[in-house]
């Protein structure tokens, strides 16, 4: 079988938007004994890495396009050469996507500590493509915006703009993303306990690896300050939770989940935490900042051997 003939098990993707994302984000094994499908700000990069490597592909990490990070290379798929189920044949693709010897995992974050990761370092550092959110977030608040959007900005500008099927796949509910009515997973990995459940991908694989030392060596981005918790109020938890509720549900996380951070008590403890934040986004803005600088001059350096 192929993709079309899974219409009705698409989640209520178009077939186009569905083969978009199988193309991009499905990663099948040369032995096609494994399948992941990402997760956007779900140790999406962290993934790729440790997954191309158990595929035995040896990756440098390389600028490509706008990207910030040499890291970021492994988001191009002619860098990281894995097949996608796109590229499988029909016999092929449903083995992959049914058998029960070949282990099928994807990677699932709380919603709302996703959402805070979507704003933490797509929107506050401003990364490279991510000006409409700016602009998008000033004009649904009415506002300037000098610095960066604050969290309860952007997210209630996600929640009262974004159609769930539109959305930035950096937000967009996971069950869509994930098109689990499609794909029979058998490994459900948490972020909030990735080290076991990419243990048990190792295990069923037989990989002598272990789990800690692949996501130490591949990890690549670095935490908020700030509990991400401190950052909801009840009246924005409810608002994030009936977007994410498929979320919530499918993938078994507390709607209360948000409350277990210790609050700040008063005023200081609340400008210690956003002053917290904005160090840190202007350090890594400045690392950035330094990055760009320096392709700029090895731009121009190339282009100056090109002229000659």
């Amino acid at each position: 079988m192929n993709l079309k003939e899974h219409k009705n098990n698409l989640h209520g993707c178009s077939l186009e938007v569905a083969e978009q994302r199988l193309a991009y984000a499905s990663f099948v094994s040369s032995d096609r004994q494994l399948l992941f499908l990402e997760t956007p700000k779900a140790a999406c990069s962290t993934m790729k890495w440790i997954v191309t490597y158990l595929d035995g592909l040896d990756i440098v990490p390389q600028h490509v396009g706008r990207q910030t990070s040499k890291e970021m290379c492994i988001h191009f798929r002619h860098i990281t050469k894995m097949k996608n189920l796109n590229q499988l044949t029909d016999t092929e693709f449903d083995r992959i996507i049914n058998d029960s010897e070949v282990v099928r995992f994807c990677v699932v974050r709380n919603p709302y500590s996703r959402l805070v990761s979507a704003w933490a370092e797509k929107i506050r550092l401003r990364e490279p493509g991510f000006d409409f959110v700016w602009k998008g977030v000033a004009k649904y608040t009415n506002s300037q915006i000098e610095n960066y959007p604050k969290f309860v900005d952007f997210a209630n500008w996600v929640v009262d703009t974004n159609p769930r099927y539109d959305a930035n796949l950096h937000w967009q509910p996971m069950t869509l993303l994930l098109l689990p009515d499609l794909i029979n997973y058998n490994l459900t990995i948490k972020t909030e306990n990735i080290a076991s459940g990419l243990e048990a991908v190792l295990k069923q694989r037989k990989f002598s690896e272990k789990a800690e030392d692949l996501l130490k060596k591949y990890r690549t981005n670095v935490s908020l300050p700030v509990d991400w918790k401190s950052l909801y109020c009840e009246e924005l938890a409810n608002k994030v939770y009936n977007y994410y509720q498929e979320d919530f549900q499918r993938f078994n996380y507390d709607r209360d989940s948000w409350k277990e951070a210790s609050k700040p008590s008063h005023a200081k403890s609340a400008i210690t935490s956003t002053q917290a934040i904005e160090e840190s986004a202007i350090k890594a803005i400045q690392s950035r900042n330094q990055i760009i600088n320096a392709l700029a001059i090895k731009n121009q350096q190339l282009a100056k051997q090109i002229k000659k």
